[in-house]
């Protein structure tokens, strides 16, 4: 009996090895093999995308980390600087006087501290700046200046001028640095 059993448990297992090998491949229709491919495709495209958003949120938190000090600095309007065509335009005030300098010129601190100094007194005319190196104003900077001019096709500045302004018109003329010092007191 003892053999009967060995040999039926022998069979089984036999019978069981041979059912693991000799398993028969799942045949697929066309449609299965379609759909197949869409998923492995959708799988795919899925993790492209995910790649994708991965790099390129790496790449702007790289971006922000290097612009967090770039700030963007509302704009403001000097209202104190004119062009040389605008000089004789300010018809707000009836008297006023315009300092005309270049200011990348080497004086140029010096001249704007007149100014600031000048803009401190309580009471005070209205000064305007008005820059040579700004290039609408370059064409109007000169070796020799035109101390008689009433247009603004007329005026040519030196280094430094000083205008005083009466009613649109150029009352006064002044280059030289200690008499627009005195003025400026």
């Amino acid at each position: 009996m003892a053999k009967i059993k060995a040999k039926k448990s022998e069979e089984t297992k036999e019978v069981k090895v041979s059912r693991k090998k000799l398993k028969e491949p799942k045949i697929r229709t066309e449609e299965g093999e379609t759909l197949h491919r869409f998923i492995i495709i959708f799988i795919i495209i899925i993790v492209a995308v995910i790649a994708i958003y991965l790099i390129s949120a790496l790449v702007s938190k790289k971006e922000d980390n290097n612009n967090t000090n770039n700030t963007v600095a509302e704009a403001e309007i000097d209202y104190s600087v004119v062009s040389v065509g605008t000089i004789l335009n300010r018809n707000q005030y009836d008297k006023y006087y315009v300092m005309v300098y270049d200011a990348n010129s080497i004086n140029a601190f010096y001249y704007s501290t007149l100014i600031s100094q000048y803009n401190r007194k309580e009471e005070h005319e209205k000064i305007y700046f008005c820059d040579l190196s700004n290039p609408l104003n370059k064409e109007y900077a000169s070796e020799t200046s035109n101390p008689n001019a009433q247009k603004v096709e007329d005026f040519a500045f030196g280094e430094i001028t000083l205008l005083e302004i009466q009613k649109g018109r150029v009352t006064r003329y002044v280059e030289n640095v200690e008499t627009i010092e005195e003025i400026l007191q």
